[in-house]
């Protein structure tokens, strides 16, 4: 088609190429610049944001730096405990020592029990004459491990404030070079936990038992370390909150003392050379297949089940009696993939009648069967 001047000036005037093509141009720059802006706001707000987090992890370094540093010079008052040769046995360890004293609070560790899932330690403080009368409210964080780095148990003592918590557990594993996830904190710790409980007073001298219950069998050492720390008492006032229990209206902390205490104790051979007996029921159950039964001569009576039933019914159900009618209940239970049942029937029952009690009524089931020495 011939190229016509009329047509073309038409097209020129009538949409301004050049106007046409300025616009265009312009609406793309604006677009682009605004993109532009946009992305450079995210990357400015990303990058204040990594700011943020890294400034907190560093602060949250250096505070946990300071602290650790704090916590390797902190004073430690050390002991080493010696063995009584007076009534000794198999599994208990009389000790004598003096009180190793600091800032008016003196302790000495009186005696060591230790079964095949159970460690007992009494443990004597000699207070301030004004805190002769709290006893009952007297508490303290202590911590077990031995010579192999395996930890026992830590426990901080409970003062209701958050604030106060002194991170024992991390700082330990810092310490000994252990691995430390707060998620599941120590993943191969012996004792899930400790119990304290008040033994006597007798002028302002507490003695306190620490027993620990393994979730296995304990493993051979030679030392045991035992540390105790914060020692005091909380005094707190609570009231009701309706559905919901109690709440911590008021709490006043008692520091006894800042000083920590370890202390080293030999483990006798003799706590490990303990006699095994291999036992059997003496009729089956239906739908329990028991894999062992073993009776150590501390006392400590273990039943690994396989079963179609659920772990609550055999634990709620089961229990042990003897000849004489005294029933022993499960102190423990330990579930990798079978279900371990740990009893104390105690070392003075050995030769007595024992008896494996199943009770399920949902199933029908109420078994009395003794056991048997497997020949």
């Amino acid at each position: 088609m011939p190229k016509n001047k009329i047509f073309d000036e038409y097209l020129e005037n009538e949409y301004n190429k050049a106007e046409t093509y300025n616009f265009i141009c312009t609406r793309i720059r604006e677009k682009y610049n605004f993109k532009k802006r946009i992305i450079n706001l995210v990357a400015s707000l990303f990058v204040v944001a990594i700011l943020v987090t890294s400034a907190s992890s560093i602060y949250a370094k250096k505070n946990w730096e300071k602290e650790y540093e704090e916590y390797l010079s902190r004073q430690i008052n050390s002991a080493k405990v010696i063995e009584s040769t007076e009534n000794q046995n198999d599994n208990a360890e009389n000790l004598n020592m003096d009180y190793v004293c600091h800032n008016e609070v003196g302790i000495k560790i009186n005696s060591l029990v230790m079964k095949d899932y159970t460690c007992q330690i009494d443990i004597d403080f000699k207070i301030k004459d004004e805190y002769k009368d709290k006893y009952k409210a007297f508490e303290f964080g202590y911590a077990v491990f031995d010579e192999k780095n395996n930890i026992y148990c830590v426990e901080e003592r409970n003062t209701f404030n958050a604030s106060k918590f002194l991170h024992y557990e991390k700082k330990l594993c810092e310490e000994l070079g252990i691995k430390y996830n707060p998620s599941h904190s120590i993943p191969k710790k012996i004792t899930p936990g400790g119990r304290l409980n008040p033994i006597s007073v007798v002028d302002g001298n507490n003695i306190m038992r620490l027993e620990l219950i393994a979730k296995q069998k304990i493993p051979e050492s030679k030392k045991m370390y035992i540390r105790i720390f914060n020692i005091g008492y909380t005094l707190a006032e609570f009231s009701y909150t309706g559905n919901t229990g109690l709440e911590i209206k008021d709490a006043e902390d008692f520091k006894l003392s800042d000083s920590e205490w370890q202390f080293e104790i030999d483990i006798p051979n003799r706590f490990y050379n303990k006699n095994y007996t291999e036992l059997s029921l003496s009729e089956n159950i239906e739908g329990v297949d028991i894999e062992k039964i073993t009776l150590s001569s501390d006392g400590s009576l273990s039943i690994t089940i396989n079963t179609k039933y659920s772990i609550e019914d055999i634990v709620s159900g089961s229990n042990i009696s003897d000849e004489s009618g005294k029933t022993y209940t499960i102190f423990n239970v330990y579930d990798p993939n079978s279900i371990d049942l740990i009893f104390d029937i105690g070392e003075n029952n050995l030769d007595k009648k024992l008896y494996f009690n199943l009770n399920i009524p949902k199933y029908s089931i109420d078994k009395k069967i003794e056991l048997k020495k497997v020949k």
